[in-house]
């Protein structure tokens, strides 16, 4: 399997000539990445730091967030609805940045400094 990340014109126009080259039955599957393991070990780093400053629980807080940040989609048990944030294993690493930025902001409000993201693969 050849996979093709679109960072630039020129990759785009390899994978371009590539498909063009192929013969046979093929299938070409264009997808948004995925978030990344850097953005996730950053944000649950971030999370940690809300939780021991708070006093609250880490996944409470992770739900608060997600609460605030993403998409709610709905969902029914026993016949009651109820929204609840889409899953962040999915999201690409756009959506992904609106919710570091959304944890970001509370460490804003609460007057606390965020780790440089760097230490975590990420460029700054």
């Amino acid at each position: 399997m050849t996979t093709f990340r679109l960072i630039n014109e020129q990759v785009k126009a390899n994978c371009i000539a590539h498909i063009e080259g192929l013969y046979g039955p093929y299938e070409v599957c264009i997808k948004k990445t995925k978030r990344s393991n850097a953005q996730n070990s950053y944000w649950h780093m971030l999370v940690g730091i809300l939780a021991s400053h708070t006093g609250h629980d880490p996944d409470e807080l992770k739900l608060r967030i997600k609460y605030e940040a993403l998409p709610l989609k709905e969902i029914e048990v026993r016949g009651v609805k109820h929204l609840y944030p889409i899953s962040t294993t999915q999201l690409t690493k756009e959506q992904f940045s609106g919710l570091i930025e959304a944890t970001l902001i509370i460490f804003h409000q609460l007057g606390l400094v965020a780790p440089v993201t760097g230490y975590f693969g990420m460029e700054p």
